[in-house]
């Protein structure tokens, strides 16, 4: 299904992966917490942020996560119809009231998260229209953000340069989430 939001593209889609990866995911996290320099641990606050391998190896390069990745890529292009090339990978654990602020992903094309591991109040995310502070000035009354409630396999697909933000974990359970930056051959 395709959303336009804010004359934006948001493609939502439906990931059938069933493999249990848990193991994998948690050793390696503890793997890249013990490797990571002073200075990677000064950019990212884990305690506040949720404990991320983006600082570690690429999982595009990791083979207990290459079937996962195949079939976010193959969904991704049956939907967008077009071929990608996931160019990064990596996931993020939020434990109990963890979060991520407001960003984007500079030095791509798309962007992209898998909810792997998700339970009920686990923090939506949330978009933020692009001219939203210019609508807000003139008279408030348009829409500033659109909210997506995460379920587990839901996959999504957005121009990296969307700034959103993930709200605070409020399930009681951690929730697991891939995140991915890509190139679509066409634009869409």
């Amino acid at each position: 299904m395709r959303n336009n939001i804010f004359a934006v593209p948001l493609f939502e889609m439906e990931c059938d992966y069933k493999e249990d990866l848990d193991s994998h995911i948690y050793s390696h996290i503890e793997e890249v917490k013990s490797t990571l320099s002073n200075d990677d641990r000064e950019k990212f606050n884990f305690n506040l942020h949720g404990y991320t391998s983006y600082y570690g190896p690429n999982l595009t390069e990791l083979k207990p996560f290459q079937p996962l990745l195949s079939t976010i890529k193959h969904t991704v292009q049956k939907e967008m119809n077009t071929e990608i090339s996931i160019q990064n990978g990596w996931f993020t654990i939020y434990e109990q009231d963890q979060y991520i602020l407001r960003h984007s992903h500079p030095i791509t094309e798309w962007s992209g998260v898998y909810y792997y591991k998700v339970e009920e109040n686990c923090g939506d995310l949330v978009f933020y229209d692009p001219i939203g502070s210019f609508r807000n000035h003139f008279s408030g009354k348009y829409p500033f953000k659109y909210t997506v409630k995460p379920t587990s396999g839901l996959l999504l697909a957005f121009p990296a340069w969307l700034e959103h933000e993930s709200l605070p974990n409020k399930s009681g359970s951690d929730r697991i989430i891939f995140s991915y930056n890509f190139f679509a051959r066409d634009a869409v």
